[in-house]
């Protein structure tokens, strides 16, 4: 798990589309003023809303994921249920949230992360031969 990137629901489509390239990101996660998690956005999404909006001054809440469709995890979670729900809903990234509050999002879990400690694994075991 990692530190996600927030921004709230009123923040301009070409600023997300930005920080998406610039941090070089798989997801956005969208929360509210309390930052609790209300969406999220990928390059699907923010491709989307760039093609049909002006997108200097339309808020993502035009083209997120609303909060209904995100799959999120909870950290309880082993790292094959994890990679299970990526493969199954063909995501790159989930968030990782609370498992009292839904919406309260502690980091994000990403195919990259995954592969990582699979890597490291079976490094380990090589090595333990």
């Amino acid at each position: 798990m990692v530190p996600p990137l927030l921004i709230e629901q009123s923040t301009p489509i070409r600023e997300a589309i930005t920080n998406l390239f610039m941090y070089n990101l798989r997801a956005i996660f969208v929360v509210d003023e309390q930052k609790m998690l209300i969406g999220t956005l990928n390059q699907k999404d923010l491709l989307r809303g760039s093609l049909t909006t002006s997108n200097d001054q339309t808020p993502v809440a035009v083209c997120m994921t609303r909060l209904a469709n995100v799959v999120t995890v909870t950290p309880e979670m082993n790292i094959l249920e994890v990679a299970q729900l990526m493969i199954q809903h063909d995501t790159e990234a989930l968030a990782v949230v609370d498992q009292k509050n839904s919406r309260k999002i502690i980091g994000k879990i990403t195919k990259s992360r995954i592969l990582a400690y699979i890597v490291e694994q079976a490094k380990a075991t090589e090595l333990n031969r």
